[in-house]
């Protein structure tokens, strides 16, 4: 005798995703305020991503949004610690920076990279 038909029995299970990406994007994160109040003027580096970006003409929403609030923050004053707090406060706009550490590109230096 078979088994009895199931409409959705062959439906692939998906696994749960791993979720230390996030630690990693934390990490890299600290490192970069770090280097940043080492040396200030490396917030110039962080406009220039968002400028870079923003001429890109395909990009999804979410980046469009987290570069719009990294611009937000930015525009009250290129004050650091204002920026860090922003990045890593649990609301909407800290997540939004949190998703996109390329944001960031080029801060740390090679040698401090894992």
């Amino acid at each position: 005798m078979t088994a009895p038909f199931h409409a959705f029995a062959a439906r692939r299970q998906r696994r749960p995703r791993k979720r230390d990406e996030a630690s990693v994007n934390l990490a890299y994160l600290r490192r970069v305020f770090e280097e940043l109040a080492r040396q200030p003027g490396k917030i110039a580096q962080v406009r220039a991503n968002l400028d870079e970006y923003r001429q890109q003409p395909f990009l999804p929403r979410g980046v469009i949004r987290a570069i719009e609030r990294c611009e937000w923050v930015l525009d009250l004053g290129e004050d650091i610690e204002l920026l860090q707090r922003a990045v890593f406060e649990d609301s909407d706009t800290g997540r939004r920076l949190r998703r996109y550490p390329l944001l960031f590109k080029g801060i740390c230096e090679a040698k401090d990279k894992p």
